[in-house]
């Protein structure tokens, strides 16, 4: 116990001296006051823009490069489109455009407004048939696109907008069950559905979690593809979709254990970083850890782990985190295995240099208001959403119970092509951030992180950096005590985070800048 005390003291002294500064970008007072949701997103130039939306509001807020604001604008939502779901956001070409589809008429409705406010306009671009069912929104290399799944079929639609219109490209899945998988489930995901089908966005702009990787199906974009990944205990399914070549293509990967494997408590999941895919699947007897290419299918390494032999690919000691105790060390692989297939199984993936940190184990989450009391449901009480290129995704941090927090940016750090998401969800969109304590949130978090080389796939020796996560949660216990933020939002910029909090009963929006 001693050693593993020692490891988390020299890990905190590494990294806390670069890792926790942070530093306040800008400080401003808003037209709106409490607003329901933020929005953002930032263009190729860095400018960023932040979305105040009430019920009847949208104020935008315009910054530079250099955080210095550049405009201020307040627009009517008109009482037809107050119901609308909202879609997205852009930033291009100094016009902001949000993308919204009214349920009734299933129109898809642009609304922009030039940076500095200087015009408005509202246009409906397209319509989608009936039997279509909203899945996601996705900015990919300048480009935005709206999927879509077709009731009862085998098929994805991928709507692009381009010219202020709308360009459809229907792809049929030859994965059995494919339209089942994504309207099954969809109470276990991160971000709440806004339709019959759901899939939950990973983005590798910011670090992920057992949390954030938790869904057994989840969506990936990069390059110029657009990945659909579905796990259980036996296999793995990918779907690919190329953009270029308008093409999908159905691959399956099974995954079998020597001890364990016909066992009702089975589990397997997954996560696809560039082209390699690392996937765990675990019984009570034993734990298998492998990396595939799904190009080659080829094995680039695999790791095993029983529960009374000790993990000889692990780095620090196996983690648990509670909602009242911040950080219990657990010294037995027995106790890691009952408590991993408790839960959830997950796994997560961060690049650091030439270094793959994995993290796996569980995340439970049982909410105590709101009806959210079902442990079963696992709802976020915080999220964080995420974007590039055009404005796209919002990634967003807070403490529980709070408000939204979102991620919208157009940063350097990613090692593919510039993506992005941008959905609403449980509290504005993807949640990979957690806090220790929380009044209305009992936490049960378990993991063991796991060093490989970029190159070879090797297992690495080494101290594990502290997390993002843990330094803003740090930096937010600090600063805000009991006074917490009524809304946060989070954008990707450059070799950093810029995080907004809306600070409680006031109108003012404090930013911070936070280095990854």
């Amino acid at each position: 116990m001693i050693k593993y005390i020692l490891y988390f003291l020299c890990s905190t002294l590494l990294f806390s001296i670069a890792g926790n500064a942070q530093q306040l970008e800008n400080e401003s007072e808003l037209l709106l006051k409490s607003p329901d949701n933020i929005y953002s997103a930032v263009d190729r130039n860095d400018n960023y823009v932040f979305v105040f939306q009430t019920n009847s509001q949208y104020e935008f807020v315009f910054f530079d490069a250099a955080h210095k604001k550049a405009g201020d604008a307040t627009i009517a939502i008109p009482s037809a489109q107050r119901k609308d779901t909202y879609l997205g956001i852009e930033f291009k070409e100094d016009t902001c455009s949000i993308y919204s589809l009214n349920t009734r008429t299933n129109e898809i409705i642009q609304s922009n407004i030039g940076r500095g406010g200087n015009f408005m306009s509202k246009k409906t671009i397209g319509r989608l048939a009936f039997t279509e069912k909203y899945l996601k929104c996705i900015s990919l290399n300048d480009n935005f696109y709206i999927l879509t799944a077709t009731q009862g079929k085998n098929q994805l639609e991928i709507h692009s907008i381009a010219n202020d219109s709308i360009i459809k490209n229907t792809y049929p899945i030859e994965m059995p069950d494919f339209y089942k998988k994504l309207s099954s489930g969809n109470h276990l995901l991160n971000e709440e559905t806004q339709s019959s089908v759901g899939i939950d966005a990973i983005n590798y702009n910011i670090e992920n979690n057992v949390k954030s990787a938790r869904a057994t199906k989840k969506i990936y974009a990069f390059q110029t593809y657009i990945y659909l990944v579905f796990d259980d205990p036996d296999y793995t399914q990918i779907i690919q979709i190329d953009l270029k070549k308008n093409v999908a293509t159905y691959k399956q990967f099974e995954f079998s254990l020597d001890h364990g494997n016909t066992s009702s408590k089975k589990q397997g999941n997954s996560f696809l970083y560039n082209q390699t895919l690392f996937r765990v699947t675990m019984s009570l007897e034993q734990m298998t850890f492998t990396t595939v290419n799904i190009e080659t299918h080829e094995s680039y390494s695999t790791f095993y782990a029983t529960p009374h032999n000790p993990m000889n690919f692990k780095n620090g000691p196996i983690a648990q985190e509670n909602s009242s105790d911040k950080l219990r060390i657990i010294d037995d692989n027995a106790t890691y295995f009952k408590k991993v297939l408790a839960g959830a199984l997950s796994i997560a993936v961060n690049q650091k240099d030439t270094t793959y940190i994995v993290e796996i184990g569980s995340y439970e989450e049982i909410v105590s208001n709101n009806n959210y009391n079902n442990p079963s449901i696992s709802r976020p009480t915080i999220s964080i959403g995420m974007g590039m290129g055009m404005g796209g995704m919002g990634m967003g941090m807070g403490m529980g119970g709070m408000g939204s927090m979102g991620y919208g940016g157009y940063g350097g750090m990613s090692p593919y092509n510039h993506y992005g998401w941008d959905s609403p969800g449980y509290y504005n969109g993807y949640s990979g951030y957690y806090p220790y304590n929380s009044t209305t949130t009992t936490i049960r978090t378990i993991y063991v992180h796991s060093m490989l080389n970029t190159s070879t796939y090797a297992h690495q020796a080494g101290i594990v950096p502290i997390t993002l996560r843990e330094r803003v949660s740090n930096f937010e216990t600090e600063t805000f005590k009991n006074q917490k933020p009524e809304q946060i939002r989070v954008i990707n910029f450059r070799d950093k985070i810029l995080i907004g909090y809306m600070i409680p009963n006031k109108k003012t929006f404090k930013q911070y800048s936070f280095y990854k």
